[in-house]
């Protein structure tokens, strides 16, 4: 924002009412979103802790963590981290995000050195746990349907995935709704070595689906009824897929495009980004301190900057490039995109990474594309799910293949930087040229 400040006073071409207006404006939404920071971080830092006995909700799958099990747990509005083992990780073990358990134990502050990052989760303290058990009446409860239904749905396609390989199954429910807590070790690191660890977050590429998926049932409904159906479905598919920056950001464009187009504004896709952006770091400060809200807005702005001008470079004057530019440019522009937040957070990225996308996210696309309806028929008719299920596992070897090989590459750093330079340099270039070209024909 203050880089938007900086631009608006030094902007040759906007009028001083209008920069004055746009200024303002900026200047407005830091100062909200001062004001909401601030009181978030009050919020974490003012709890009490001491012996509890009540119904907890997990705000979290329960996940592996070395020989024990980890799981976020709801108390009274607070989110406090347990990790648990032998019997007492049994009681919570097969639970889901969103049920209910009843939990004895004593909460804790966070270690100092891991506090500040416990706390932009939410999370305010740790809980010693001695025992769970099911909430009064016997039965374990779900907080909302929401919750029911997307757990419910997790676990036909959880059913259709296992008739893949393990480690195919594995990888096909990150693909498909970002579910990596069965990813092995081994599996995880060559996807990071590769640059294809963010195949396993979900992306606008899903939501996409979805809106394909729901769109021809909405199409003859009124305009608000329109509206309501889709922010309803984006919010269930929000949490199907755990509420990750990734998706937040993805379904979070998607609404206010249709909010957009129920109220008759027709606004452009960086102003649909930016909106999006606003509208939930003030709803959720802390926000801006996670990494994966940032490589996906990241992408994002690459893909709708830069994608008009590769696919101009790589097309040229030839019509019969279009497809191979079809190709090359949202990978491009994605990389590019992310590549200022990837360099500051994990170093510059591998020369390999560049090519490793473009083999691979095309196949994770399709996989993406029929995983959801393929592993629901799946799960519901076992018998027939090793049929189903042979054309995604296909593209899911593909994908793997992929990172496998580019991971066994270990260009030398000097290399990773001066390739991963070139990309961006090459296409301001070529753009520049184009324009000087333009501009003399014209």
């Amino acid at each position: 924002m203050l880089v938007t400040l900086v631009w608006v006073a030094c902007h040759p071409r906007m009028s001083w009412k209008h920069r004055r207006s746009t200024a303002t404006m900026v200047v407005l939404v830091i100062g909200l979103v001062g004001w909401r920071s601030t009181a978030e971080w009050t919020d974490v830092r003012s709890v009490a802790h001491g012996d509890v006995a009540t119904v907890a909700t997990l705000a979290s799958d329960p996940e592996p963590f070395g020989r024990g099990t980890r799981v976020v747990l709801t108390i009274e509005g607070r989110r406090f981290e347990a990790v648990v083992f032998g019997p007492i990780a049994a009681g919570v073990s097969g639970s889901k995000r969103g049920e209910s358990v009843r939990v004895v134990g004593r909460t804790r502050e966070v270690r100092e050195e891991r506090r500040r990052r416990a706390q932009v989760r939410h999370i305010v303290g740790l809980i010693e746990v001695e025992s769970f058990s099911d909430p009064a009446g016997g039965t374990r409860r779900r907080s909302r349907a929401l919750e029911r239904t997307a757990n419910d749905v997790r676990n036909v396609m959880s059913r259709g995935a296992s008739a893949m390989s393990e480690d195919d199954s594995a990888l096909f429910t990150g693909l498909v709704y970002g579910d990596d807590s069965d990813q092995s070790e081994e599996m995880e690191e060559r996807f990071r070595a590769s640059g294809l660890a963010h195949l396993s977050a979900v992306s606008g590429q899903n939501v996409g689906y979805l809106l394909t998926v729901l769109t021809p049932m909405i199409r003859r409904r009124g305009r608000w009824t329109r509206l309501s159906v889709t922010l309803g479905a984006l919010v269930w598919f929000a949490v199907l897929t755990r509420v990750e920056p990734s998706v937040v950001r993805a379904a979070g464009m998607a609404a206010v495009s249709a909010v957009a187009l129920a109220i008759g504004w027709r606004p452009r896709a960086i102003e649909v980004l930016s909106l999006c952006v606003i509208v939930f770091v003030l709803i959720d400060p802390f926000l801006a301190w996670s990494v994966g809200w940032w490589l996906s807005a990241a992408g994002s702005f690459g893909l709708v900057v830069y994608t008009p001008t590769i696919h101009r470079i790589v097309r040229g004057s030839k019509s019969q490039r279009r497809r191979l530019a079809d190709w090359i440019a949202p990978t491009v522009a994605a990389q590019l995109g992310v590549l200022p937040v990837s360099v500051a957070v994990f170093g510059w990225p591998s020369a390999v990474a560049l090519p490793a996308n473009l083999l691979a996210a095309p196949v994770a696309g399709l996989v993406m594309l029929v995983g959801i309806p393929t592993a629901l028929v799946a799960g519901s008719f076992p018998a027939l799910s090793e049929a189903l299920m042979f054309l995604p596992s296909l593209g899911v070897r593909w994908v793997d293949a992929v990172a496998r090989v580019a991971a066994t590459l270990d260009p030398p750093a000097v290399l990773n930087i001066v390739v991963t330079s070139l990309v961006p340099l090459t296409v301001v270039l070529t753009e520049r040229r184009v324009r000087h070209r333009c501009a003399n024909l014209g």
